[in-house]
């Protein structure tokens, strides 16, 4: 022992004769749990038994073995030492305990500069969340609360539920209204009127909560604001409702700003269904009934987040510090099962059933964080100029997700290190170790890529006029020649100026005539014989449109589409169309590739076609690649590949109908190198193929590079 270190025995903490014990709502197996609260911090320590009994014992100075003489003399209880400093080392950082163990000067100097954190680093980790206290309500609460028994009386809940069935009732009935209502408040003061409204129905929400603890002898020190990226949300601090002994009342302490924000979408919805149309109490209405129901419904009782649907799912299930534990427990289920290490079960006391359930509750709350960090960052990558946005980007995701990965990667690594390897420790080292090489070596990858057949010879048939149709020569899926008459259509109009030229041609023939038989009338000669050529150049013009009624093809082909309510005597206007025809024996293929699978691409490549939605799927059509389109795509020609009919491609639609691609897509042409008889026009499908070799690692890197370089502007 070195000479500077003490040689008596060390003497243990006592604990701070501030802090208050409360028994808690017992376990679902009838383990007994206890709460110590801490006033100077306002928090909650959740103990168990052996917990419990240690910290009666913490009353006074002693040893570690005089405390574990009590236990054995007083208790059942056989704890080793290592297991009780444990303990102990949770009260001392948690700031619960009167001194810390003995330990060298120089060993809590060195503790303490590990716990110093720099400004910058301060700055960096807490914009991210940090709270704002506004309000102390407490005395206001007490004396105010006799307005909310009687608001929240029995006899006033009943009339806030009858409103509430005639607000739904309403809202059933006009809910195709109420939905397109929305549009008129997309504008700056629609956003500026659900900004205003937000924050009022807030108010009432974290007051619900305040008064209910209150209602039940909490305490309720501060409301404020907690900023998470900047970004305010209202929060209630009632931390007090921890010491109660009934579940229940904690459940209706949680579920009161809820139950605030029902009631008040209820009431709105009711008055919004007796109130006149453009009235500006319907207005009102509309905005506080659609605030609180996709809050309530969208956000408060989402259990996945530490919102009053967390709470209230905790308090449901019987299960306190939900999160923590499931988190705990799924770390030593999958380090026990998958990594073969040997740990004790965190709560062994639970039963299978309980454990599966925290497990799976863990890891919807692992997928859900990693879509809701990722969307954040995305978030503030795109709110923040862009050197600024693409360095708090890189932040956020490496505290959200690189961090704790790195962490549990890290404490595992601990675990394995001076172990034997079991089987399943190998195997899963193994089996990490082939993806790794796999992610990052060159190799040939399979790609699939949407595609569509498509033809470049075609004729749509178009109405040239107004009219009627009469003899129709096709129907859907006839064989045309070019040439072939296709339909007619008659214009009752059309034919009247024609049988009007007609005779007045007959006319000004026989006036010529009179003319050129009577001298004293040839002055009248030239003008007669100018209306009588103007007359027969207005027939031939007549006669030219009255051929273009009858529409004949151009192309040899097939009739793929033809207007369904197309049949004699149906009128048609003018640019109508009414049908295609396409030349099905020189089909094509249209592939459409992100930039990164453009370039596994090459001229005279071969590839396979697979059909969609036929009996012919199991069938792979040989391609080849015949064109690549140098520049990207604005709008995509097929909507059979549009997301919005079910496609692979993501489109956003414009105002005039267009399918603007959401993101940059390449036009590949193929020719088929066999038999297409089996395929139609338009025939959507997937192209497979064995790309040349790459690695996914180098294309990430690229990828983030190139991003880097464009929003820099570098």
């Amino acid at each position: 022992m070195s000479s500077n270190e003490p040689t008596h025995t060390p003497l243990l903490p006592t604990l701070r004769a501030d802090l208050e014990l409360s028994v808690a709502p017992d376990e679902e197996d009838g383990k007994p749990i206890w709460m110590l609260f801490d006033p100077v911090h306002s928090s909650f320590t959740r103990i168990d038994w052996i917990q419990f009994e240690i910290i009666k014992r913490l009353d006074r100075t002693q040893t570690m073995q005089e405390l574990l003489n009590r236990l054995n003399q007083e208790t059942t209880i056989r704890e080793d030492s290592h297991e009780i400093l444990v303990f102990l080392d949770e009260l001392i950082k948690h700031g619960l305990t009167t001194q810390t163990l003995y330990k060298h000067s120089s060993k809590l100097t060195a503790e303490q500069e590990r716990q110093r954190v720099g400004f910058c680093k301060w700055l960096i980790f807490h914009y991210l969340y940090f709270r704002v206290p506004i309000l102390h309500p407490d005395k206001f609460l007490e004396n105010t609360l006799s307005i909310f028994k009687l608001l929240s009386s029995r006899i006033m809940l009943i009339i806030y539920l009858l409103l509430s069935l005639g607000g739904i009732y309403f809202l059933t009935q006009r809910f195709s209204e109420y939905i397109h209502t929305f549009t008129n408040f997309i504008n700056p003061k629609g956003v500026l009127i659900y900004g205003i409204t937000i924050a009022l129905l807030k108010l009432v929400h974290e007051f619900s909560h305040a008064y209910t603890a209150k209602y039940y002898g909490n305490r309720v020190p501060t409301i404020g604001l907690a900023f998470i990226v900047l970004w305010p949300i209202p929060y209630c601090d009632v931390t007090d409702s921890w010491r109660m002994h009934s579940r229940r009342q904690r459940l209706k302490i949680s579920a009161a700003g809820i139950c605030a924000e029902l009631i008040i979408a209820g009431i709105a919805l009711f008055i919004w269904g007796i109130s006149k149309n453009n009235s500006p109490l319907k207005s009102i209405t509309f905005v506080l009934s659609s605030i609180s129901l996709i809050g309530t419904l969208l956000v408060n009782l989402n259990p996945l987040m530490r919102f009053d649907g967390y709470y209230l799912f905790s308090d449901i299930t019987g299960i306190d510090n939900l999160q923590s534990r499931a988190f705990n427990m799924t770390r030593w289920f999958y380090r026990r099962k998958i990594l073969g290490i040997k740990l004790e079960c965190p709560e062994p006391q639970l039963s299978v059933k309980r454990k599966f359930f925290m497990i799976a509750y863990s890891i919807c709350t692992w997928i859900y964080r990693f879509f809701l960090y990722t969307g954040i960052a995305l978030v503030v990558y795109y709110t923040f100029p862009k050197v600024i946005g693409i360095f708090l980007f890189a932040i956020e995701i490496f505290i959200f997700l690189l961090r704790p990965l790195y962490s549990e990667v890290t404490i595992d690594y601990k675990l394995l290190r001076g172990r034997r390897l079991s089987i399943r420790s190998a195997l899963c080292i193994i089996f990490l170790f082939c993806l790794l090489i796999w992610l990052a070596l060159p190799f040939s990858r399979y790609s699939s890529i949407p595609a569509i057949t498509a033809t470049d010879e075609f004729q749509i048939i178009y109405s040239p006029r107004p009219g009627l149709i009469e003899n129709i020569a096709i129907e859907r899926g006839s064989k045309i020649t070019k040439g072939q008459q296709l339909l007619q259509i008659y214009s009752k109009e059309l034919q009247s100026r024609l049988k009007l030229a007609q005779l007045t041609i007959r006319q000004l023939a026989s006036d010529l005539r009179q003319i050129s038989s009577l001298p004293e009338h040839k002055d009248l000669l030239p003008q007669t014989r100018e209306a009588y050529l103007q007359a027969k150049a207005n027939l031939r013009s007549l006669e030219e449109e009255a051929e273009q009624n009858t529409i004949y093809a151009d192309i040899d082909g097939t009739v793929t589409d033809l207007k369904e309510t197309l049949k004699n005597g149906v009128a048609v206007y003018t640019g109508e169309e009414l049908g295609k025809i396409y030349n099905l024996q020189n089909l094509s293929l249209r592939l459409y590739t992100t930039s990164e699978q453009a370039t596994y691409l090459e001229i005279g490549d071969h590839l396979e076609f697979i059909p969609n939605y036929t009996s012919y799927q199991d069938i792979r059509f040989p391609v080849e690649v015949t064109s690549i389109r140098p520049t990207r795509e604005a709008y995509l020609k097929h909507p059979e590949l549009a997301s919005v009919y079910k496609g692979d491609l993501e489109v956003i639609p414009d105002r005039d109908g267009r399918l603007k691609l959401a993101k940059p897509y390449f036009e590949v042409e193929c020719k088929f190198l066999g038999d297409t008889t089996p395929l139609r026009f338009d025939q959507p499908g997937r192209v497979n193929f064995w790309s040349r070799p790459r690695s996914y690692f180098k294309e990430l890197g690229d990828h983030v590079y190139q991003i880097l370089m464009r929003e820099s502007g570098i």
